[in-house]
């Protein structure tokens, strides 16, 4: 019993352990985000990043739909597809449709904020280049990585826990390309995750607290495992 109840937290964790299990919409996006950074560096065509002197042509909304996808450096692409390998685990938790439908409406508001700040950059006569890359993805998720996904301290690095690596990556992704990163990144932690702050059920909160556990530790724990009471516990327990 012990041995399911990991196995059900290990899907909740910020690694998880069984690679693209369940997980087609997570593996289908790195793999789509590699093959198009791959396409542009054989291809020569460097930043393909929507500039704010060009926005009025029409061939740009293309090229901003292109520019979801593929980094304009390889290092850019190797560390955004590692945060989006982490964030799968959402995929576990809710379903490839939710998921895929999610990612959907960040790609679509980020776009939204891109065009609205580079139109505003434009008539102000601001030099402004977007950064090339899965933004909206890796951004979006950032919120409810941050909010529902718990952390351990790492016992080789007190001062770490299990998710300081991929904030150090995030943040990289910001700086990686300048004001461009920046705005990219921007847009998409505005255009959020509506798959965060889940509404815990008072009843399993009070026979969590009847257990010996502190109200604030038995919400964190049922919101990080949607509502599982036995996966709330055996984190608990764990922690």
């Amino acid at each position: 019993l012990h041995v399911t109840y990991n196995r059900k937290f290990m899907m909740l964790s910020d690694t998880g352990s069984n690679g693209f299990y369940r997980c087609p919409v997570s593996k289908g996006l790195i793999v789509t985000s590699c093959a198009a950074t791959a396409g542009v560096a054989m291809a020569g065509l460097g930043s393909i990043g929507v500039a704010s002197g060009t926005v009025v042509h029409p061939t740009d909304a293309l090229r901003l739909l292109t520019s979801q996808f593929a980094s304009e450096h390889v290092r850019d692409c190797i560390m955004s597809s590692v945060v989006l390998y982490t964030f799968r685990v959402f995929e576990r938790r809710f379903g490839s449709r939710k998921f895929a439908n999610a990612l959907f409406s960040s790609a679509v508001l980020s776009a939204c904020f891109h065009i609205g700040t580079l139109a505003f950059c434009r008539s102000r006569g601001i030099q402004l280049q977007l950064a090339s890359g899965p933004y909206p993805f890796v951004f979006s998720l950032l919120i409810p990585f941050l909010f529902d996904v718990p952390s351990t301290r790492s016992a080789a690095v007190p001062l770490f826990t299990t998710k300081t690596f991929i904030y150090l990556l995030a943040t990289n992704l910001v700086v990686s390309q300048g004001i461009g990163s920046l705005v990219c990144s921007i847009a998409g932690l505005l255009s959020g995750s509506p798959m965060s702050h889940h509404d815990v059920q008072e009843e399993q909160v009070q026979r969590l607290v009847e257990m010996g556990f502190t109200r604030q530790a038995a919400t964190h724990a049922l919101s990080s495992s949607n509502n599982n009471l036995e996966v709330a516990m055996n984190f608990l327990v764990s922690n």
